[in-house]
């Protein structure tokens, strides 16, 4: 069986609501999180964030990327993105986590995934005529 994901999270035991803790926290959120795949060679290209502002709210935000997630300098850009994405100003985080998904297989990286191309048809007016 393998791993399809993985993950740290952080309970604080004072909610969050000042945005160089938080910003400090994601940092250090980041870096167990990266010793943890480096620890295991886990390959994944989708990073989610999840915060916990009380007992009843949680939510996550996900961005998966054409490369795998494997360092600091990967994953720490991405998170605070991720986090941007959320009210995080105007509400105290109570837990925040950050996960690693969506494994790589035994493709080569960037190899035989879907790509999506953007075209044009080449319609003429006459087409349009009825």
């Amino acid at each position: 069986m393998s791993v399809s994901l993985w993950a740290v999270s952080a309970l604080f035991l004072e909610d969050l609501h000042v945005e160089s803790k938080i910003i400090i926290e994601l940092y250090h959120i980041t870096l167990e999180l990266v010793e943890r795949i480096k620890a295991k060679d886990f390959k994944g290209r989708t990073l989610t964030l999840k915060l916990k502002w009380d007992a009843t709210t949680q939510i996550t935000r996900s961005l998966t990327q054409d490369k795998i997630l494997r360092t600091k300098d990967d994953i720490l850009p991405l998170a605070k993105q991720l986090l941007k994405d959320t009210d995080y100003h105007n509400r105290p985080i109570r837990l925040m986590g950050l996960s690693v998904s969506s494994p790589e297989t035994n493709e080569k990286e960037g190899q035989n995934r879907p790509q999506w191309i953007e075209g044009l048809l080449p319609f003429e007016e006459k087409d349009f005529v009825t």
